[in-house]
């Protein structure tokens, strides 16, 4: 019996070992995703930015071209970026998903609000209110996510 006991031991010490270098990874690649994100957020930012202006004060369209294929090649890169992290933990792979989905419904907006600049009319205006209020939604999707992991797996600053 005595040695049934120290087998038992062993083996639950061996999955407490490796449940918490799970929770250790998960929690690295989170802080490594959490800090890529503030990094690189603004410029991402500034792109979106400088597409909005370029449609509210609608003049040329060549600048609003232009500014499109400087958002797009800043998103291009960022998506490069995100996928150079390398993140494979299960948990947070959701969560870069999300974050793609985020990406997109940006996307979506811009080229709502690029029809509505082109062709002001109700449905173009009703178009960018829906896919303004998906984008929210899908937002509030990813900040819960990232909050829930965050409560999950500190992250030590």
């Amino acid at each position: 019996m005595p040695i049934l006991f120290k087998v038992v031991i062993v083996f639950v010490l061996i999955l407490f070992s490796i449940n918490t270098f799970a929770t250790s990874q998960q929690a690295e690649e989170l802080k490594k995703f959490v800090t890529w994100e503030k990094q690189n957020q603004k410029n991402l930012d500034l792109a979106f930015d400088g597409v909005i202006n370029q449609i509210t004060g609608f003049q040329d369209n060549a600048k609003l071209d232009a500014s499109i294929a400087a958002y797009h090649s800043v998103v291009n890169e960022h998506l490069k970026g995100l996928e150079a992290l390398n993140l494979q933990s299960e948990e947070i792979k959701p969560l870069i998903a999300k974050y793609k989905n985020k990406i997109g419904a940006d996307n979506e907006i811009i080229k709502a609000a690029v029809e509505l600049g082109k062709k002001p009319s109700t449905e173009a205006q009703d178009k960018l209110s829906e896919v303004t209020s998906q984008s929210k939604k899908i937002e509030d999707e990813y900040v819960g996510l990232q909050n829930q992991l965050v409560d999950k797996f500190p992250i030590e600053e």
